[in-house]
């Protein structure tokens, strides 16, 4: 089939009938499709007989001609072929389907490469982050005393809590001792790793150990005491790495784990 393309000049009115035709046109040709569907049209000549009904059924149709109509009958049912012949070849949709698969499968591969390297470069960043803060904060924590004492935990341990895992590496709780102990023999300051047992049980003030679960913030003792749960650890922590720098005289010997 070949198709001319031109540039109509015209007027406003003379456009406005155009329309028209064409828009009568499209109403044949779809009500021709139509009968087809309903397989009330076996032939080309029960289009043509079809395109007279409509004429007469409705006025506006009748200003196409004759020949428009059957035109418009003659595209269609030609249509209609082209479909039943695509069917007999298996062309209908079954040839392009491994090609659409393909491609398909191809972009799933692409969007999944650019958004793993989307995410690596996310963690990337936030590695980063942690160690930035880890790295300030440790500095500023040994420049500022001379014994810097925290509790030995095991971070390996304490991940594996589910409810705790996320937090605990947020925190950095194990670069920010590896730079802590780092930043001690820089800088000579005395770190002090000591045990953690019961230093949030343990009454600062008097010694008495008071049983507390995870959910009590505050540290009341029967001695008077009451304190933050942290601010209490913090001094018992405080009192035992005095303890081992005294034990032990250079008490920076405790800091067991080397900087990787």
């Amino acid at each position: 089939m070949l198709v001319f393309e031109t540039k109509l000049y015209g007027t406003k009115e003379q456009f406005a009938i155009l329309d028209e035709v064409l828009r009568a046109a499209l109403f044949v040709r779809n009500k021709c499709l139509r009968l087809w569907e309903e397989k009330q049209a076996k032939s080309r000549n029960n289009l043509y007989r079809y395109c007279k009904t409509l004429a007469e059924s409705f006025p506006w149709a009748k200003k196409l001609n004759s020949q428009a109509r059957q035109a418009m009958a003659e595209r269609t049912w030609a249509a209609i072929a082209r479909f039943y012949d695509n069917c007999k070849s298996g062309k209908s949709g079954k040839k392009g389907y491994p090609k659409y698969k393909r491609y398909q499968t191809r972009l799933s591969v692409e969007y999944k490469t650019k958004a793993r390297n989307r995410l690596g470069r996310r963690h990337l960043k936030v590695q980063r982050q942690r160690k930035d803060w880890a790295v300030k904060l440790a500095r500023c924590v040994v420049m500022s005393a001379d014994v810097v004492a925290y509790e030995d935990l095991r971070v390996s341990n304490l991940v594996k809590h589910h409810c705790l895992a996320k937090s605990i590496s947020d925190a950095a709780w194990y670069q920010f001792r590896q730079w802590i102990e780092y930043f001690g023999r820089v800088f000579g300051v005395v770190t002090v790793a000591v045990p953690p047992h019961y230093t949030s049980q343990k009454c600062s003030s008097c010694g008495s150990v008071v049983k507390k679960t995870l959910s009590q913030r505050t540290h009341a003792c029967r001695c008077g005491c009451k304190l933050d749960r942290d601010h209490n650890a913090a001094l018992n922590i405080l009192e035992l790495g005095l303890e081992y720098r005294g034990t032990h005289g250079n008490a920076s010997l405790w800091t067991r784990r080397p900087l990787l």
